[in-house]
């Protein structure tokens, strides 16, 4: 779910994200509106890039305990900028903040998407993916774009920031979904780790007994 509200909204940011320039910065001209959106299509996703590089050694892999409370703190960071976005009234301002919005998206995409193949059975790594895809066009990819419009449609002329607003500050929801989501990762971490110490202590009992039963 989380994976979905994530990849929904962005797919309802490129959708509407020129049209959102157009409503309210009506004295741009639409090729400066243009070239705008071009350098954050780079810049944001190149940018995610070289974030999950400097992060990695703090956070470690996907497969490590320690990424999980991290996640949040990089979901909640995101979701400020994309609240931002909404917030912003001039076009250098509203700029940064979807850049910055995208680059610490884009490291919160790595790390759940790694999380999701990790924590599926590899015989069923396949169907797992194309299960997430299809919540992913359900739940957001394909009503978010729709929602946005239609609040656009009534509020665009006195209000043209309001829809970004409200469909950006859905990245919230994330957040105690990521939370749950560490808790329980956290859990079946401690689970693994008994379990093995178990089998440790078994494993030395047997070779006891077989040593003293040599001696």
């Amino acid at each position: 779910v989380c994976r979905s509200i994530i990849r929904g909204l962005i797919t309802c940011l490129h959708y509407w994200f020129s049209d959102f320039l157009r409503n309210l910065l009506k004295d741009e001209k639409p090729l400066t509106i243009t070239i705008s959106y071009g350098i954050i299509c780079f810049t944001g996703p190149f940018g995610g890039i070289i974030a999950n590089s400097l992060l990695k050694p703090f956070f470690g892999s996907y497969e490590s305990r320690k990424s999980s409370f991290p996640l949040i703190v990089l979901q909640i960071i995101a979701s400020i900028f994309a609240i931002a976005i909404g917030l912003m009234r001039t076009l250098i301002s509203i700029c940064a903040v979807t850049i910055l919005f995208l680059i610490f998206n884009s490291s919160v995409i790595a790390l759940v998407q790694g999380i999701l193949i990790s924590c599926v059975d590899k015989n069923l790594s396949a169907t797992g993916f194309a299960f997430a895809n299809a919540c992913t066009q359900i739940l957001t990819a394909g009503p978010t774009p729709m929602i946005y419009g239609m609040i656009n449609d009534k509020f665009k002329d006195a209000y043209p920031w309001l829809a970004m607003l409200i469909i950006m500050s859905l990245n919230l929801l994330a957040v105690p979904l990521l939370i749950f989501l560490a808790i329980l990762r956290n859990q079946k971490f401690d689970e693994m780790k008994n379990e093995k110490e178990k089998e440790l202590i078994e494993i030395n009992a047997d070779k006891n007994k077989n040593d003293e039963y040599k001696s």
